[in-house]
């Protein structure tokens, strides 16, 4: 069974109801949701993401499930049931989503209001002007277009816009940066991180060691694109800049947030 919800929204609560149904009620349920667009229409063309696996029903009994998978917003749900049965309500609860919201994509990027775009931006590049420049450039009509002014921005950038967006983001080992970040940029450099974190705990003291002593140096976060790398590498890495003199540091550091800001822009384009 395929329903449209009233308006698009992100789930927060299922109820499955089998009221009088005693005898031939479904003996489980699962139910997917997809986000379909106006422009699209078709449930041809849906793609169907897992919101609640599949779940032991009984009967004449009004069933709640809150323990979800997170799949952004969503505009139809579709109602699985084994293997087969009758199902006298099903209800969806959740909060409606702004229409900037539903946009996905470069599309998104491309459409959203000054203010939201620049806010979806900084959870890329902490440095304003970075953002601000990117948001005068739209609207981008392929991925590699956003990709190539990202790059040509940030290399132009004052040096000290370079240290505004470092600045922003967290050491190595801690999850917040001097700059208050959004639970999207935490989230993200929590993600980043994660190989690191899972060092020995000795490691982990040693490259908190080492970070007191780059900061002291270089007065900011030693920053490197962590993505993939553990522990040990990223010690390695900082012990051998600590050897630089500031001006080639500044550059190495900055090449590292480039980096990371590609990453943080593929992520952007991909999330809901």
């Amino acid at each position: 069974m395929i329903l449209k919800l009233g308006l698009p929204g992100n789930i927060s609560r299922i109820e499955v109801d089998t009221a009088h149904f005693k005898g031939n009620f479904p003996e489980s349920c699962s139910l997917e949701a997809s986000y379909i667009s106006q422009k699209e229409s078709s449930l041809e063309s849906a793609t169907w993401k897992e919101v609640l696996p599949r779940m032991i029903l009984r009967a004449n009994r009004r069933h709640f499930f809150r323990k979800l998978q997170e799949v952004g917003a969503i505009s139809h749900v579709r109602l699985n049931i084994y293997p087969d049965g009758g199902v006298s309500r099903l209800r969806i609860f959740g909060e409606t989503v702004s229409p900037e919201e539903q946009l996905k994509g470069l599309e998104r990027i491309n459409r959203l209001p000054v203010e939201q775009a620049r806010k979806a931006l900084l959870d890329c590049c902490g440095s304003i002007a970075w953002a601000d420049q990117i948001i005068s450039q739209r609207p981008f009509t392929e991925d590699a277009k956003l990709f190539e002014s990202a790059d040509e921005i940030w290399a132009r950038l004052d040096p000290k816009e370079w240290l505004r967006a470092i600045r922003h983001h967290p050491p190595i080992g801690s999850k917040r940066g001097n700059s208050k970040q959004s639970g999207t940029a935490r989230k993200w450099s929590a993600s980043e991180q994660s190989a690191a974190q899972t060092s020995s705990a000795e490691t982990l003291a040693v490259l908190d060691a080492a970070n007191q002593a780059y900061r002291a140096t270089f007065g900011y976060v030693f920053l490197i694109c962590a993505t993939g790398k553990n522990g040990d590498e990223i010690l390695q890495s900082l012990r051998q800049r600590l050897a630089n003199d500031p001006e080639t540091e500044l550059r190495v550091a900055a090449e590292e947030m480039r980096k990371i800001i590609r990453l943080r822009l593929e992520k952007l384009l991909n999330s809901s």
